[in-house]
């Protein structure tokens, strides 16, 4: 009990941690952008919005993400495709130069192309009376282009996985019924992508709105400006104005959840498990030499347009002694380089990057796993909460995170001084990039449960055929000897005592015990407890005198993956064996004693049979330790609640003597039926105490 307070506590302490470095900011920006003077002003937020210029920003931003969703989706298809599905699938390596764009700072890809296509830039010096050609990239269109290249491989990536999970017989059955490659994609393709190319798009759509680093550099130059651009022009140019910026963020943030809930929903609703393990095998279109050739080219180009030339004019660049000269023959130099390495203010500025990556890194990493570990011991709203606090960086723009946490907690400067101090940037990257540390860590531990965990929750040699003890010795030459009586029953004594004591009552009139029918109706049926107690009342049809084993009830101990907890929990699930699932025949008793049971409490047809008194399954526990005080009142000697099963199968084996004086019995391959046996051996060898008492005499006329 101790020890689940404090693991609430601590995951309640994290939560209040995160809170405070991510909720509180958010909110800074909605409180900023609707409060004025200390008062709730939605009117102004209202006007800033409708605003001509933030509309118009808004507008761009919008038609901004979309050419870029089409744009990724024109060269995304095609190469996915050409990954999944021919030969160049083979060649792996073209999986990691295709994710260079994506792990490139877009800042860096820009600046690249700006380098390549500005006036008497690299492009003009390789090839000259190009200017108007060149000129023509610094428009709309260039913008889009940029941009594309950098996040059309996460499409890719999408598509090309989504591709490898069609399984070759559905392409090759459409083939066999006439299909050209067109009907294929239409009527096979499209249908089962349309899912994933959904959630690639929402995706790359929500990249595109976040991003700043190219619509500041390029989109700035063309006068094409953006959310994130906007949102940063207000906050740290003259004249500052935060409620223009806030206001700005606030739409889209609103813009991005929605995107994002969209994308939670087609992940529930459209997307497609497809059915594969080892006889799966991908389709494969075999190239001829000119579509091998076409393939390549266009593999080649993307790779050209992506990162040849972005990373070419970066190098040649810092390469070039005098930019009026170019790339002409010695006006090339390692100058910049050593200058790079020995001025004072280049290497503060690297020992500052180095010093923010460690120290959010390390932080990263702690906050990161303390809040995995504490989202794995969490049950109900509480994980649910902790975990999405936790994603939440991950779903929204860095600058409108950046804006939030510069107005919180500079609203808050007098308690904790951290704003304008390297502090505040370290604060920042731990907000952006701790969803990034809970995935990965979070995947760390899911490779931990498969193990060492799952050797506590699953017996690993349960599926091992396992020798009997008594085989074993056997084998050995030695005998196994049964430290005790193996089968208890009990005598009709000892059966009219119980019942008495079982439904005796108090002065009143109202009965000693709780469902004591129970006990009758498995001495009259040879019921398992967790079978009984696992009993609906729509498992039992009294017109026809049957009841039908469905579900067993059984206690586990209480084990949140490596720990234990104090207490136990009721199951309901399948039943122990197989031939355990049957249906039981009812006698008179046994039918009197399910009738007692109903009249005592009932709650349904779809309610157990023998509930407690929510009307949910009784414990095996409190149904076990009230037989037991019923035997103790009685006198009778102890003895588990198996034993009226075991007085069930001999009573039948045996015989029972009915009105007539005759003895009444069943074979043991009958009894085994009714017990849910496999084999009848079972039931004579554990379940059946034989009546020896028949034997006396049966000798005299056998003298030898």
């Amino acid at each position: 009990m101790r020890q689940s307070i404090t693991r609430k506590s601590g995951a309640f302490a994290l939560l209040a941690i995160l809170a405070f470095l991510i909720v509180c900011p958010l909110v800074s920006v909605f409180a900023k952008a609707v409060i004025v003077d200390g008062r709730l002003d939605l009117y102004r937020a209202g006007q800033i919005i409708a605003d001509p210029e933030n509309l118009q920003t808004i507008w761009n931003s919008l038609i901004l993400g979309v050419c870029v969703t089409l744009c990724s989706t024109v060269i995304a298809a095609p190469t996915a495709y050409l990954l999944a599905r021919t030969q160049l699938g083979r060649h792996k390596w073209l999986d990691i130069v295709f994710m260079v764009p994506f792990m490139t700072p877009p800042y860096i890809a820009s600046m690249g192309w700006i380098l390549f296509m500005q006036k008497r830039g690299l492009f003009q010096q390789l090839f000259p009376f190009t200017g108007s050609f060149s000129e023509g990239f610094f428009s709309f269109g260039g913008l889009v282009l940029v941009m594309t290249l950098n996040v059309f491989p996460f499409m890719m990536t999408i598509l090309k996985n989504a591709i490898l999970n069609i399984p070759a017989s559905l392409e090759e059955s459409g083939a066999v019924f006439g299909a050209g490659f067109g009907a294929r994609l239409r009527k096979i393709f499209a249908p089962l992508l349309t899912g994933n190319y959904a959630i690639a798009a929402l995706l790359v759509f929500v990249k595109t709105l976040s991003e700043y680093g190219t619509p500041y550099t390029l989109g700035r130059r063309i006068g094409f400006y953006v959310f994130t651009t906007d949102i940063h022009r207000y906050s740290t140019t003259a004249p500052i104005d935060f409620g223009k910026s806030a206001s700005l963020s606030s739409v889209l943030i609103v813009i991005c959840m929605g995107l994002w809930l969209l994308q939670n929903y087609i992940t529930n609703h459209n997307t497609y498990r497809l059915v594969s393990g080892k006889g799966s095998r991908h389709a494969k279109t075999r190239l001829g030499k000119g579509g091998l050739a076409g393939a390549w080219g266009w593999v080649c180009l993307v790779i050209l347009v992506s990162i040849g030339i972005p990373y070419f004019s970066i190098i040649a660049s810092s390469l070039i002694k005098l930019r009026g000269y170019g790339l002409a023959p010695g006006n090339f130099t390692l100058e910049h380089y050593g200058e790079l390495f020995t001025t004072d203010k280049s290497l503060r500025a690297i020992g500052n990057s180095l010093f923010l990556a460690v120290a959010s890194a390390l932080i990263c990493s702690v906050l990161g796993t303390l809040v995995v570990m504490a989202v794995r011991k969490a049950k109900g709203p509480l994980k649910k909460v902790l975990e999405g606090v936790s994603l939440l960086p991950e779903m929204l723009p860095a600058i409108v995170l950046v804006i939030g946490i510069m107005l919180f907690w500079n609203a808050i400067y007098d308690v904790l001084p951290l704003y304008n101090t390297m502090g505040i940037m370290v604060l920042a990257y731990v907000v952006l990039y701790v969803p990034y540390t809970v995935q990965y860590v979070t995947s760390a531990f899911n490779q931990i449960n498969d193990t060492e965990e799952s050797f506590i929750q699953k017996n690993p040699m349960q599926s091992v055929p396992m020798m009997k003890k008594a085989n074993f010795l056997t084998a050995q030459d030695k005998e196994c000897l049964p430290e005790q009586e193996a089968v208890t029953v009990f005598s009709p004594t000892e059966i009219a005592k119980f019942k008495r004591e079982a439904f005796a009552t108090f002065a009143n009139g109202k009965r000693k015990y709780q469902q004591a029918a129970a006990y009758i109706l498995m001495l009259n049926t040879g019921l398992r407890t967790g079978e009984l107690l696992g009993l609906l009342n729509s498992d039992i049809d009294l017109e026809r005198r049957v009841l039908h084993l469905e579900r067993g009830v059984k206690e586990v101990w209480r084990r949140d993956g490596l720990q234990a907890e104090p207490g136990r929990d009721v199951k309901v699930g399948k039943l122990k064996s197989a031939t355990s699932k049957r249906t039981v025949p009812l006698n008179d008793t046994a039918i009197a004693m399910i009738q007692d049971l109903r009249k005592e409490a009932y709650f349904g047809e779809d309610t157990p049979l023998v509930p407690n008194e929510h009307g949910d399954f009784t414990r095996p526990v409190n149904f076990r330790k009230r037989y037991y005080r019923i035997l103790a009142a009685a006198g009778i000697e102890k003895k588990g609640l198996h034993s009226l099963r075991h007085t069930f199968a001999s009573s039948l084996v045996n015989g029972i003597k009915q009105a007539d004086g005759s003895i009444r019995s069943l074979t043991p391959r009958q009894v085994a039926d009714l017990l849910g046996h496999s084999t009848s051996q079972i039931t004579e060898l554990y379940y059946v105490k034989k009546d020896t008492s028949r034997l006396s005499g049966i000798t005299n006329d056998f003298n030898l």
